[in-house]
């Protein structure tokens, strides 16, 4: 209809062809870590190896990023396109409709485009013309760095941008507007985050593993863990300075998500729709008694630990609590005070030890975390096996696992298989998902 035209189904082509070269990415940077793990210490320093590694995950880490960044500046490009063809149509159809004669109407209707449109025109057609591979397992960096350079050139910087940038409100009536960016804020009271509690414990009403947060218009870290679970499971950008603040993006998708119908008796299960009606926790799970001993701390201070950190990463906390009590039932230190361990045996011969609350491999990770602080520090010891569940439940998510949960321990147990859970009858997938229904740390904690 108009002089300049610009394919959007093109355009959304790339789009998804980006996203599907990030997953690549993702998965390759995944499998880099599992081998670089699993090196023997004595190959791992020769010639610097464990270095380049280590220097080619941060590469992929950035590639995967920066990916991410223009797959969310074409979807934003490609709406802003949209809206523009939509706004010169209604003025060509204005002037049309006026009988008297008009001086400069062309000039006129190209005054709508003084918008960063015209510049976004041109970016795409230049990323139209780029090289994409889809076939690659490792993209090269001429490929994706093109991307960033002409964004960059064009004035978009390629850094990590938000992506819940203030847009122009919807058009749909039914989404509240919003006003600014949500972040955490104990101590100042809102009327959009009261909305935004009301719609999460909307969505969740019924889903297992989800207790319904305060509605009292505070954004506190219940509201933090909320807003982190519902972005990671949507897809929704939530890293780095990012990670649990509320933008347009989010707002939007929270309130034009459509629910779907629950059995709020029994539940649904977010991570994969299983059959969710809990299991009785055999014996063997339960702690006698509240009491520590061994200098451990106690279990409320564990639970809202892991909550904490849970919410300040972006894990689902029933994740983190879920591993922490089928790992070592939330203990640190056995009762003499030495730190609570597992040996691994090959051939008659220890060939590693897990130790602590998270029961962290001193063999896999000591190449990657301070384990004498791992066996001594308890909060560092969860924080590391947070970290290691974190990544697990990315990759499951990535891989798009039918139950998430299950996924991430099943990788986190055994860094590889993570679809053990459904490929394999292992008696530890089965204790962690009884152990992640029941929640037995609530008979603790006060």
């Amino acid at each position: 209809m108009s002089l300049i035209s610009v394919d959007t189904e093109a355009l959304k082509d790339i789009e998804k062809r980006f996203g599907t070269l990030s997953q690549k990415i993702g998965q390759t940077e995944s499998n880099l870590k599992s081998i670089r793990s699993n090196l023997d210490s004595d190959i791992k320093n020769r010639n610097g190896i464990d270095s380049k590694l280590q220097n080619l995950i941060k590469e992929l880490d950035e590639e995967e990023r920066v990916l991410n960044q223009a797959k969310q500046f074409l979807s934003k490009t490609i709406k802003q396109y949209q809206d523009l063809e939509k706004s010169m149509q209604n003025k060509v159809n204005e002037i049309n409709g006026d009988t008297k004669p008009k001086k400069n109407i062309f000039s006129k209707i190209f005054d709508a485009v003084t918008s960063p449109i015209k510049k976004n025109i041109e970016i795409i057609q230049k990323i139209i013309s780029l090289p994409v591979i889809i076939g690659s397992t490792i993209i090269g960096n001429t490929v994706i760095k093109g991307v960033g350079d002409i964004l960059s050139e064009e004035g978009n910087t390629v850094t990590n941008e938000p992506i819940e940038e203030k847009k122009e409100k919807s058009e749909n009536s039914s989404i509240p507007p919003l006003s600014g960016v949500l972040s955490y804020n104990p101590n100042v009271y809102s009327e959009e985050v009261l909305m935004m509690q009301r719609r999460l414990n909307e969505i969740y009403a019924g889903v297992s593993g989800y207790t319904k947060i305060k509605e009292d218009g505070y954004f506190g870290s219940e509201t933090l863990a909320a807003v982190n679970r519902y972005k990671e499971e949507h897809g929704l950008w939530n890293f780095g300075e990012y990670a649990g603040k509320v933008g347009e993006t989010t707002w939007n998708h929270m309130f034009s998500l459509k629910i779907e119908k629950r059995d709020v008796q029994q539940g649904a299960s977010t991570t994969g729709g299983q059959a969710n009606n809990p299991a009785p926790v055999s014996s063997t799970v339960t702690v006698a008694g509240s009491a520590r001993e061994g200098g451990n701390p106690s279990y409320t201070e564990i639970v809202d630990y892991i909550k904490l950190r849970c919410a300040a990463i972006g894990l689902p906390e029933d994740i983190g609590l879920a591993i922490a009590w089928t790992e070592s039932s939330m203990t640190q230190f056995n009762k003499d005070g030495n730190t609570k361990n597992n040996k691994n045996y090959i051939n008659g011969i220890v060939d590693s030890t897990d130790w602590g609350i998270m029961q962290i491999n001193d063999k896999s990770w000591r190449t990657v975390y301070d384990i004498d602080k791992i066996k001594t520090d308890w909060k560092y010891n969860v924080d590391c096996g947070l970290n290691i569940a974190l990544d697990k439940y990315r990759e499951a998510i990535r891989l798009g696992e039918e139950n998430i949960a299950r996924a991430t321990y099943s990788g986190y147990n055994t860094w590889r298989k993570i679809d053990r859970y459904r490929t394999e009858n292992d008696p530890r997938d089965a204790r962690f998902w009884e152990i992640y229904q029941n929640k037995p740390w609530n008979a603790y904690v006060g």
